[in-house]
């Protein structure tokens, strides 16, 4: 392992012990937020989605395809795009990126059940594609408790949507183009991007 790859993991464990410090995360979550695997003297560190004070998780990563962030998943299933990656119209951008969830119930016009794709992406800022796979790397779970939803827009103008969810006990990826008449109900959660991290409390 070089000297550069040391320093990079210090600095990573240093924040990971800090937020457990502060009480914003479990001792025994500090482990597994640092992955490294070695291959020939290069070292692959996985993206790392540290959970932040009210609610914020800060997500980054340097994925170098979208294959890779999916294969990084480990899901069970893969359905839509999601086994077809390099057909997916997303960018490839290091991670750098504050999240929270949104529950679709909270966007339901009035005398509705449902919102739209189009009326979701409309009423909130999502966090980027690559983003959304970076936490559902490192929060494997949370996609258990919830559907979590993404739209982004390609160069095309066209909506698409991935869903980090989970099916008799399986983890899924579902990547696809939005159709008309695509909804989300009262179990869906979006990704919402935020774009700052709240001030710490003292």
């Amino acid at each position: 392992m070089s000297n550069g790859a040391k320093s990079v993991l210090f600095d990573q464990l240093s924040r990971a012990a800090e937020l457990v410090r502060e009480g914003n995360r479990r001792p025994e979550e500090l482990s597994p937020l640092l992955t490294a695997f070695i291959r020939n003297d290069a070292v692959h560190i996985t993206p790392k989605a540290v959970l932040k004070e009210n609610g914020l998780w800060h997500v980054t990563g340097n994925f170098t395809t979208v294959e890779e962030a999916i294969t990084a998943g480990g899901y069970d299933r893969l359905w839509g795009l999601a086994d077809r990656p390099a057909e997916i119209p997303m960018g490839i951008q290091p991670v750098d990126e504050f999240a929270d969830m949104v529950p679709a119930d909270t966007l339901f016009p009035e005398g509705r059940d449902y919102v739209t794709a189009e009326e979701a992406y409309n009423s909130l800022p999502m966090v980027s594609p690559i983003a959304a796979l970076a936490y559902g790397v490192k929060f494997p779970d949370e996609q258990r408790r919830h559907p979590l939803v993404i739209i982004w827009r390609d160069g095309l103008g066209r909506l698409w949507y991935a869903v980090l969810f989970s099916d008799a006990g399986e983890r899924g990826l579902g990547v696809r183009r939005v159709h008309p008449g695509d909804r989300f109900g009262s179990r869906d959660q979006f990704l919402r991007s935020r774009k700052f991290a709240p001030p710490q409390s003292r």
